[in-house]
């Protein structure tokens, strides 16, 4: 019965090591695209003389946005405007699913 407690100590012992390898590697991948995030340039630049805009609106009318080509609509069929003056905050949340 000792025999086959110790077996049972160093198997799980064995197992939680190579949890912790595990997820050393997964911290390693991730630090790597936390770096490739911060390191990336922004592709919109503000302009040198940006224009003058008065008596403005603003209207979406049956927006969609997709992330890639492939992938299906995350917004779909989004309307609305934004009046002269008004202030308007849009909130996205995502989650995120690991394999």
């Amino acid at each position: 019965m000792a025999f086959v407690n110790y077996l049972v100590q160093i198997t799980l012992s064995f197992t939680m090591f190579v949890n912790i390898m595990i997820n050393l590697s997964r911290t390693q991948a991730s630090s790597k695209r936390i770096a490739e995030v911060f390191a990336a340039t922004a592709t919109v630049r503000e302009p040198d003389q940006p224009a003058s805009v008065r008596d403005w609106d603003i209207e979406f009318k049956n927006v969609s946005f997709r992330y890639n080509a492939g992938g299906d609509d995350v917004l779909k069929d989004i309307s609305f405007s934004i009046q002269q003056e008004e202030t308007v905050s849009i909130i996205f949340t995502f989650m995120v699913h690991s394999s």
